[in-house]
């Protein structure tokens, strides 16, 4: 099932860290592992979603490393947030700077 909105990305957060955190706790899982699985429990849809700001935010993250799930989460809050796209002036010219904009 792919993420709907920030509520979405909340309680997968939340039940993520229920089930898992005892487990990294006890040394059963290991960081790599964890990363590995938040990243993997996200739709193929949302991972493309996030994959830009993700590299853009560490841009020499090895391709044979996860993500660091804190990242992930806080990348996947802001696409899902819905608000995270500033609106468009249509009318207003593109090569004019934002502080001469009335």
């Amino acid at each position: 099932m792919c993420i709907g909105d920030k509520k979405d990305v909340l309680h997968y957060y939340q039940q993520f860290l229920v089930l898992s955190k005892p487990l990294l706790d006890s040394h059963q899982l290991t960081n790599g592992e964890w990363n590995k699985l938040f990243w993997c429990g996200f739709h193929s849809r949302d991972c493309t979603k996030m994959y830009a700001r993700l590299i853009a935010k560490n841009p020499d993250q090895p391709a044979s490393v996860y993500f660091e799930y804190l990242n992930v989460y806080r990348v996947a809050r802001v696409t899902f947030s819905g608000n995270h796209l500033l609106e468009l002036e249509l009318d207003k010219p593109w090569n004019e700077p934002c502080s001469l904009r009335n």
